[in-house]
């Protein structure tokens, strides 16, 4: 159960151009975790601490879910301010064995994510390795 469920909606308004994010190189996809919810459920299936560290509410940061199909594989921390990885782990807190190719995928498109508009675009971007 979600600690509060003041949160499970919960989407900062600064993140919202983000949100159509997705980064994929054919077999991996990365999309944007985009509320409160979502941030509860990956920490649930992937036993971290990125919804009860209420990472769906700190500054300057990007959490994005790399997935194959609808397994989830690792969770990305993006530092918004330094464009950089902050952290990236799979289920318990391990590195998957798709952790260098995910790490790659997310490096190569820091720039997007740098390049990434105010508003919130009507179609999703879709960016390929």
């Amino acid at each position: 159960m979600l600690n509060s469920k003041n949160n499970i909606g919960k989407r900062p308004q600064r993140m919202s151009r983000y949100l159509d994010l997705v980064f994929s190189d054919g077999l991996i996809e990365i999309t944007v975790l985009q509320t409160a919810e979502d941030f509860y459920n990956e920490g649930e299936a992937m036993h971290h601490c990125f919804y009860t560290n209420a990472y769906y509410a700190k500054d300057n940061s990007l959490v994005m879910s790399a997935h194959i199909g609808e397994k989830r594989i690792e969770t990305v921390e993006i530092d918004l301010q330094h464009m950089s990885i902050s952290q990236a782990h799979g289920s318990h807190n391990k590195n998957s064995e798709y952790h260098d190719r995910i790490v790659s995928l997310v490096q190569r498109n820091l720039p997007a994510i740098a390049r990434t508009p105010s508003q919130k675009s009507k179609n999703a971007d879709v960016i390929s390795a």
